[in-house]
């Protein structure tokens, strides 16, 4: 969540319409809007349905995909390597329990693994 107020994020993109998660972040972030596209930061939970393919407008150069659980099973880890391997992602932090994507164009291409 420190993510929201480092980056000054306000189009909160949910993959799973979480109702009890907007609660919690509109108590510590008011004003955060969930509909407008494109997304500042996008949301995967553990519940969150695998997919092969981020649309692009639904990101800008500065959004953030955070995915929870990437090692949580075979199917989440193979869609970990997916996204990380797509071609608009170019910077990919690997946390073991959450991964990160950016899609900076400026950027070059890097995955970094991260133990914390």
């Amino acid at each position: 969540m420190k993510c929201i107020s480092y980056f000054d994020y306000s189009q909160i993109g949910l993959v799973n319409d979480s109702n009890v998660l907007k609660i919690k972040l509109n108590a510590l972030f008011p004003g955060l809007r969930y509909t407008n596209i494109p997304f500042d930061l996008i949301y995967a939970d553990l519940s969150s349905k695998t997919f092969k393919t981020i649309a692009k407008q639904n990101i800008h150069n500065n959004s953030m995909l955070l995915i929870e659980g990437i090692y949580q099973n075979k199917g989440r880890t193979a869609q970990w390597s997916t996204i990380k391997n797509l071609k608009e992602v170019t910077v990919s932090m690997d946390l073991y329990y959450c991964g990160i994507v950016f899609f900076r164009r400026e950027q070059a291409k890097e995955h970094f693994k991260i133990r914390i």
